[in-house]
């Protein structure tokens, strides 16, 4: 039902933009769990990142969710040292100078979710393919099917980074994605992403806590679960440090984070995980982090 709701918002183009986000969101979460968002009493992460969406001022949330406009944020909390070597910043696939970049590298919109193209081998590409598949997603109105309105304001356009190397290929046969869940500027969890693939989405998951990388591997659902455990990362103590700097501005955040050939760099920052329908934690987890969220029940 999710997947129809989302072709037709899709298919409706422009007379989408009328619709009210706060609804949506609502009737998504609904179609996803079967049940309606308490949004007078919030409890779990889900409800409560949705609660903050409609309820607090959310426009920093735009700036920072927008991948390429974050990297300011990151040099202003004097870390400019995470940030991934950037090669170009196109507002159009079209502008896309392929001569210019490296054998390898990432192509990706500043906005959405997935939207994500690594190039191994630059001599092995279809451009024309690329720049189609890049058109695709930027007319796709992210933001809007999602419901969640600080993407709706970011201004589109195509990032070239470096492609990081994976060092844990015996593990993951994409780069691990350290998704540093932080409240109040503490980092609380750490959720790992193995085996990424961004054509169908499917993920591996584990989680632990922190600060010790206590497997909590039993709250992860079985779709999702990882069958392999991701060893404590040796920087990981580096790591949190720059999770609690660059989170402590909010209430919550999860701050991404990868290593590669043993430095540490900088993701992204979410705000809205998964649009604020997250199945893959369990129900115990989603409370127990909720209740990590003092805001919305002042």
């Amino acid at each position: 039902m999710l997947d129809k709701l989302r072709y037709y918002l899709i298919r409706g183009g422009e007379k989408i933009k009328i619709l009210n986000p706060y609804i949506l969101s609502k009737l998504m979460y609904f179609f996803k769990f079967h049940k309606f968002a308490d949004m007078n009493h919030p409890h779990d992460l889900n409800e409560k990142l949705m609660w903050l969406t409609f309820h607090t001022d959310i426009q920093k949330w735009t700036r920072l969710a927008d991948k390429y406009l974050v990297r300011e944020y990151v040099i202003k909390k004097k870390l400019e040292h995470l940030l991934v070597k950037l090669y170009g910043v196109y507002r159009h696939p079209s502008e896309i100078d392929f001569d210019k970049l490296p054998e390898q590298f990432v192509l990706k919109t500043n906005n959405g979710f997935g939207s994500v193209i690594l190039v191994n081998n630059k001599q092995d590409i279809k451009k024309e393919d690329i720049i189609s598949l890049l058109n695709k997603w930027m007319r796709h109105p992210f933001g809007i099917t999602s419901a969640e309105p600080h993407y709706r304001e970011i201004k589109q356009c195509v990032i070239a980074e470096e492609l990081l190397t994976n060092n844990h290929r015996t593990i993951s046969s994409s780069i691990i994605d350290y998704k540093f869940w932080c409240f109040k500027g503490k980092a609380k969890y750490c959720l790992t992403v193995c085996n990424r693939n961004f054509q169908n989405h499917k993920v591996d998951l584990n989680l632990y806590e922190l600060p010790n990388w206590t497997s909590l591997h039993e709250e992860i659902t079985s779709k999702y679960k990882n069958s392999s455990r991701v060893p404590k990362p040796d920087c990981l103590e580096e790591m949190i440090r720059y999770a609690e700097i660059l989170s402590e501005d909010f209430e919550v955040v999860r701050v991404d984070l990868y290593v590669s050939n043993s430095k540490v760099y900088f993701g992204e920052l979410t705000f809205t995980s998964n649009g604020c329908r997250m199945a893959y934690f369990s129900q115990k987890m989603l409370n127990e982090m909720g209740d990590q969220i003092t805001e919305c029940c002042k």
